[in-house]
Formats: structure tokens, sequence, C-alpha cells
């Protein structure tokens, strides 16, 4: 499983779907039953207009006084056609993160927006396993915990680690949180899509590859 196993249905959906058949609430939630017939990975779907309001939604949480307009995603949605978040709260107050694509049909734009659990991006590196006593977790730009860690720290929580020591698309990065002076950054030719951190954890050694 990779993250284009939530993207790329999800793509297709928008590529696919007229902007008539998906204002339809019946329509799109026969579509949400879709993307999850495989695994529950999606929370809930929404079309949403130009005004940033729910033109339709199928979900668990009451959303219809939501207001995106003005936001940074859906600015960015509508600049760019495609949005991908970090993991945040939101209006739903617990961890997710969400694809959005704008969807135009004629003069009119809208928004797909699907909102994904966050223990979904765990499992994505559940199959990544360092040894006894290793762990893999993703962080964002600004060393933000995108999944749980299993060692220390939480979920959103501030890392520590200093994201200013990598560069480019892809690179490793050996961290020694007792003398961080020690910590090495190696250019990595290998491209990754999302950085991966794996803590090691010997007897003698408290370090992070990343």
């Amino acid at each position: 499983m990779s993250l284009s196993s939530f993207l790329g249905p999800f793509l297709l959906v928008a590529s696919t779907h007229s902007l008539d058949y998906l204002k339809e609430l019946s329509n799109l939630s026969q579509t949400f039953r879709a993307l999850n017939e495989k695994a529950s990975h999606f929370i809930d779907i929404g079309l949403i207009d130009s005004s940033g309001k729910h033109r339709a939604y199928v979900g668990p949480y009451d959303l219809k006084d939501a207001d995106y307009l003005g936001t940074y995603w859906f600015e960015q949605t509508m600049l760019k056609g495609l949005y991908i978040s970090n993991v945040l709260m939101g209006f739903r107050k617990t961890p997710h993160f969400f694809i959005a694509v704008r969807h135009s049909q004629g003069n009119v734009s809208t928004i797909l927006r699907a909102t994904i659990d966050s223990n979904s991006l765990a499992s994505l590196l559940s199959m990544t396993k360092s040894g006894q006593t290793g762990e893999v977790f993703l962080l964002d730009s600004y060393g933000i915990f995108q999944t749980s860690p299993r060692c220390v720290g939480s979920i959103m929580g501030e890392s520590g680690i200093p994201v200013s020591l990598f560069s480019g698309e892809s690179g490793i990065l050996i961290y020694d949180t007792n003398n961080p002076s020690n910590s090495l950054s190696i250019e990595s030719s290998i491209p990754l899509l999302f950085r991966l951190r794996i803590t090691l954890s010997p007897p003698s050694s408290d370090q992070i590859l990343a």
C-alpha cells in the first residue's frame, strides 16, 4: 500500500464524474462507498463550491456551516488544482489529513475534498520495520509528527529533530540526540515521496536514521 492507494481512486472520481452527478447526495454517497470498498480509509467526502461552502457532503460530521473561503488550502487548490494537507485537527477535532482537487465544468469550479484517517498514514509505515527496537514515523517540513512515534512524542507534536539538516528531495540524516553536533546529513539519489525517520534504539545508542 502507498499514498497512491488513496490518491489514485480519488483523482479518478474527480476526473470521470460530472459536477451534476457529484452534487446529488445519493451519487456522492455511492462514490464514497466505492472509495471505501476495499478499506475504510476515507472518513468523509464533500463537494465545495467557489464560495467555500458545501454543495454536498457525506460523512459523520455536521459541516453545513463550515466556511473554507480564504483558507490556505482552498486558495491553493483553486490555484494549482491539487492539495494534500499535513495532519491537522480542523473542524473535526481529531487528527486527519485530506486530499482536495479542483473540479471544473465549463466556467464553474468546485473542489472535491476527501478526509483520510491519520491512522491510514501509520499503516503505510507499518510494513517498514527496523529490528526489534526500531520505528518509523513521518514528519512534516517543520519537524511536526504526522504519525504517532512509538517511543517519545505524540502525533502533531514537535519532534525536536533539526529538519534544517535536510535538503533536496531526499536524504539521510543520522541524528545523535545525546550530542547533536555529531549528527550527519548525507545526500541520497533515491527519491522519496515522504521523508521517513527511523529511530534506532540499540543498548548503547540513541540515534535517528532518516
